[in-house]
């Protein structure tokens, strides 16, 4: 068996690995969330896994088990077994009675004997999920969180993110940008870029109820935003920076949310 990991050695190896003294991500984990239902529900007449996740993690912000699933044993043989689970819910939580208050994540033992053949004790730091959590948090190509975006934007751009194909992710964010001002204002020619823009926000433009200084910040605005980032990646062969990328359709975003907003 594996060296045993209780309570005040689970959290010595937090502390050495300059880690927080319980696992970051435990109440949105579907790892978790699925061993403390095993333990605690799946024997029970409320026996509905899908019913109950909700009430065992948040569910809002779930991450999804990830690597080598989540194993509990069968009552219909002789050898009962859990494999990979959380940790912690045998450490914190109601987990299984013999092994309660150990980070065990792993056990083998006979029906009707409460000894074990084998068992294995984990730390959260070594779990798939935890770091795939820290790996997101960390690098810097992980994807923007789109949650607020548009839903056209969304559509554009999204599976070229997942692609990494940045420069075309960036072109229709643009295209997304220019067919929001046309519908907005009702303008059926198919000007574009800086044109766009003075024929909407130009001193002589009568689209938008916006007093004459708001209207010219809009103009240099869009105006030097068209100038610089879209033609920067429409016109010149430049490998998007995932950074820039970020902030230019974070930027789009913005911008087409209070154009839509805009009285007319």
């Amino acid at each position: 068996m594996d060296d045993k990991i209780d309570l005040n050695k689970y959290q010595e190896i937090s502390r050495t690995k300059g880690l927080p003294p319980i696992c970051p991500i435990r109440d949105f984990c579907q790892r978790r969330a699925k061993t403390l239902f095993h333990f605690t529900y799946a024997h029970t007449k409320n026996n509905n896994y899908a019913e109950l996740e909700g009430k065992l993690i948040d569910t809002t912000k779930k991450i999804n088990e990830a690597g080598t699933p989540f194993e509990h044993y069968s009552n219909n043989r002789d050898l009962r077994y859990f494999y990979n689970a959380c940790p912690e819910v045998n450490l914190f939580d109601d987990g299984y009675s013999l092994v309660r208050n150990y980070a065990v994540s792993s056990g083998t033992w006979d029906k009707g004997c409460p000894d074990f053949h084998t068992l294995t004790y984990k730390h959260f730091s070594t779990c798939t999920e935890y770091n795939q959590f820290t790996y997101m948090q960390t690098s810097p190509e992980k994807m923007p969180d789109m949650i607020h975006f548009d839903d056209a934007l969304k559509l554009k751009i999204e599976k070229l993110m997942v692609h990494k194909e940045y420069n075309s992710a960036i072109r229709e964010s643009f295209v997304y940008l220019t067919t929001t001002i046309r519908n907005k204002f009702q303008i059926n020619s198919q000007i574009d870029g800086t044109e766009l823009i003075n024929e909407v926000f130009g001193k002589k433009g009568e689209y938008v109820a916006l007093d004459d200084k708001k209207k010219q910040a809009y103009r240099d605005l869009l105006s030097g935003f068209y100038g610089v980032y879209r033609n920067k990646y429409a016109h010149h062969d430049i490998q998007a920076d995932f950074h820039e990328i970020k902030a230019i359709i974070e930027m789009i975003n913005t911008l087409a949310f209070e154009i839509r907003a805009m009285q007319t």
